[in-house]
């Protein structure tokens, strides 16, 4: 009886090969979803590293079979993105950063990229990464077009008190927040910066004193800036049928000079086409001050070490980045030219304050009046005109000779 059971048991014995193999199949699924997952986080951190310590992509190339993507660095340093690993490669196979090897950044399978996709601002000027988890990052493409530093949001006292010295009228002391980081350019947009954007939009030839117009967003078309008899601006070339940066004029000033004569229309019309824009007021002073409260954001005394104005620049512009920076490292923030802000401007004391009396008002930006803002003062001007509450305006289609301007970014971080 016990033997016709266990014969019959033998005979009847349960093949479960085929349910291991498919527990064994989803276990490796699951190790590769935890792989991944691992991967994307590692991934993250160093993107985020990368960031904060404000490197720019100088090249980014896709690996052998499409397996992923190699981008490299500004301070020399490389990351190999693929489904199962990303290394950040050391300079000459030294360690990566955080101790991670460095000598060649894999530690894992070939596989999907965890890189959803790589694109380009039009111009080239900065990169934006998309996680396959959908989260987006922003880097700057060196070498730099636009060189530019990145500003904290933070709060600050915008305005000056009614006992500082050349006060005036319109620039009530009020607290304002700015909530989102951005990038602002470190120097002002030069004449040869300038010259590349009349080329790239085909803006039209113009003789000397006449104004070169073009289509810019949102007005249609616009003078953007008047040629100059003396080669301060970019002139039109007729022999190559292009604009050029330099004239043969002996007062002709240098391609790093900063662009003058350049209108509202025209300084807008260059920040859409580099993919940024023009500062508010608020983004302007915050940046200027640099966190001081100092009538000059180096102090309370003009000082010709940090700023080109009427007592020493000779009556005419020089090349940007000469004189002293500020504390967060942008240049010419006082003086040498004064820069169109994105603001508009009544001449009135048109500050946007908070609905409650005393706090401070979050990214204000005032949209009404005829005229633009311009600030930072200019070769032209005393040193009054270069402290860093001092305002003036113009309008948007003018551009004199001491008119120019920079431009920011907004900043893409998770």
């Amino acid at each position: 009886m016990i033997l016709t059971a266990a014969l019959i048991l033998a005979g009847c014995e349960y093949d479960d090969s085929a349910l291991r193999n498919e527990l064994d199949g989803q276990k490796k699924q699951l190790e590769q979803i935890e792989k991944r997952l691992a991967a994307l986080e590692k991934l993250t951190g160093e993107l985020n590293d990368a960031i904060d310590e404000n490197l720019s992509i100088v090249a980014y190339t896709e690996l052998p079979d499409g397996a992923g993507w190699r981008i490299t660095f500004s301070d020399g340093s490389s990351l190999d993105v693929t489904d199962g690993q990303d290394g950040k490669d050391g300079e000459d196979g030294k360690d990566g950063k955080d101790g991670k090897d460095g000598t060649n950044g894999r530690d894992g399978n070939h596989g999907d990229s965890l890189i959803e996709s790589i694109e380009e601002n039009p111009v080239g000027q900065f990169l934006v990464i998309t996680l396959t988890n959908g989260t987006v990052y922003q880097f700057r493409k060196g070498p730099d077009r636009i060189d530019v530093v990145k500003i904290p949001a933070g709060t600050f006292k915008m305005g000056s008190l009614d006992s500082e010295l050349n006060h005036q009228d319109n620039e009530t002391l009020h607290e304002v927040t700015l909530t989102r980081t951005f990038y602002m350019g470190k120097y002002e947009v030069t004449k040869a910066q300038f010259t590349a954007f009349l080329n790239a939009v085909g803006v039209a030839g113009v003789n000397e004193y006449e104004s070169a117009k073009h289509t810019v967003s949102g007005y249609g078309e616009q003078p953007l800036f008047t040629v100059s008899e003396y080669g301060w601006t970019p002139v039109w070339d007729a022999d190559s049928d292009k604009w050029v940066s330099q004239s043969n004029t002996p007062e002709t000033q240098p391609d790093d000079a900063p662009m003058i004569q350049v209108t509202w229309y025209g300084a807008k019309a260059y920040a859409d086409w580099v993919g940024g824009a023009l500062p508010t007021e608020a983004q302007w002073e915050y940046a200027c001050r640099a966190g001081s409260e100092t009538i000059y954001s180096y102090g309370d005394d003009a000082d010709e070490d940090y700023m080109w104005y009427t007592t020493n620049s000779g009556s005419q512009t020089h090349k940007v980045g000469e004189k002293q920076p500020n504390a967060w490292g942008l240049y010419d923030m006082h003086g040498n030219v004064f820069e169109w802000c994105l603001d508009q401007w009544d001449y009135s004391n048109n500050y946007q304050t908070a609905d409650t009396e005393g706090a401070a008002i979050s990214d204000p930006l005032v949209t009404t009046g005829s005229n633009r803002v311009l600030r930072g003062g200019s070769w032209f001007y005393s040193a009054a005109a270069c402290r860093s509450a001092s305002r003036i305006g113009s309008l948007p289609n003018n551009g004199g000779d001491y008119f120019g301007f920079r431009v920011v970014f907004p900043v893409v971080h998770p």
